[in-house]
């Protein structure tokens, strides 16, 4: 997790390096002046502020997959206190990601509620469930949330790809002219970064299975052999 987040601060570091902006950057850069933005200054202060509002839903994505990686998708369901933090999650990543962004990512986390229980989904009601809350969920929710163990796509993977997208969109090379963007050289090297994040999350969910796998082991072992084993 340490080497994670070391990443991402590394990628947004040097993405806000690599982008070149327009004369109000490139004028600070060099003599220190402070002028009037133009076009390229602008477009280029969108794609920073894209590229941090997607690095910090990275962040918050990989922290809900610790929480659902374990019993959620190794033993398919996960307690009410849990779907309070990933709610929690959800409210976070509704105030940095657009409606189609969140939708997607919201999809492939797997959680099914309960038809008379629906989940909050607009950034109104996800406020409205918190509001004057506290820590306690609400008391008509059930003990247990059921969480979608088929074999999908996970919400860190297209938070990644957004960002993949981000930096082909915004490259500057001689088929993409962004004279405010990265250069095409730079690219492989933000590119790298994104690497662990997105294989941090499988390892974890393939982590979590070893241990499910030996809890069964161990539930499954005959009552004669813990005899055997205080006996000696």
């Amino acid at each position: 997790m340490s080497i994670f987040f070391s990443d991402m601060r590394d990628f947004i570091m040097l993405a806000m390096l690599y982008l070149r902006g327009g004369v109000k950057t490139v004028t600070w850069l060099t003599d220190h002046k402070d002028i009037e933005e133009d076009e390229d200054d602008l477009q280029a202060r969108e794609v920073r502020v894209r590229t941090v509002r997607l690095s910090i839903a990275l962040a918050i994505i990989i922290k809900t997959q610790t929480r659902l990686s374990y019993d959620g998708y190794c033993f398919g369901r996960i307690s009410a206190e849990t779907k309070w933090l990933v709610d929690w999650d959800r409210f976070r990543l509704r105030q940095l990601l657009t409606d189609d962004e969140f939708r997607m990512v919201d999809k492939c986390f797997g959680i099914e509620a309960p038809e008379d229980l629906p989940h909050a989904y607009t950034l109104e009601e996800l406020a409205a469930q918190f509001y004057n809350k506290g820590h306690k969920w609400p008391h008509e929710w059930p003990d247990y949330f059921t969480v979608n163990m088929r074999p999908m796509c996970r919400p860190h993977v297209i938070v990644a790809f957004y960002i993949r997208e981000m930096l082909c969109l915004y490259m500057n090379d001689i088929t993409n002219i962004v004279p405010y963007g990265i250069k095409e050289r730079f690219v492989p090297s933000l590119n790298n970064l994104l690497e662990p994040p997105c294989s941090l999350s499988s390892r974890q969910t393939k982590s979590s299975r070893r241990r499910s796998l030996c809890r069964m082991r161990v539930c499954a072992r005959p009552s004669w052999l813990y005899g055997c084993c205080h006996s000696h």
